[in-house]
């Protein structure tokens, strides 16, 4: 017998929602993301603080890499394979922050060559 994410991953944010109290929206597009993401965002981290030299902009493009290819060829994959109805406004609106995020991190790195606190902070936030 063969185990699946969605076996798991479904039951624990089903779990958490309910403890919560938060809609299955919001855990879809945090935890879930959270969950794919994290191991990128660590290993980059790690790759980071243990060298001697970082390269910063290597980092940067893996994870602008990694959504994109999220963004364009799984979801739109996803599409082709199986068309499916989406939530117009929930839609947008990720995508509007998606894009906000990204236009954030091209200000700090085309315009800007320290990285100051509040520039991770504004875009963490």
């Amino acid at each position: 017998m063969t185990t699946i994410a969605d076996d798991f991953f479904s039951l624990s944010i089903a779990t958490i929602v309910e403890h919560l109290k938060i809609s299955q929206s919001i855990a879809g597009i945090t935890l879930m993301a959270f969950g794919n993401g994290a191991n990128g965002i660590f290993s980059i981290i790690a790759s980071v603080v243990n060298t001697k030299h970082p390269k910063a902009g290597l980092a940067i493009g893996d994870l602008l890499g990694g959504g994109a290819f999220v963004t364009s060829v799984v979801f739109g994959t996803v599409i082709l394979i199986k068309p499916f109805k989406i939530a117009k406004f929930a839609t947008l609106r990720d995508i509007s922050v998606y894009l906000i995020g990204i236009g954030w991190m091209a200000f700090m790195m085309l315009y800007d060559k320290k990285l100051h606190f509040w520039e991770p902070a504004g875009l963490f936030f």
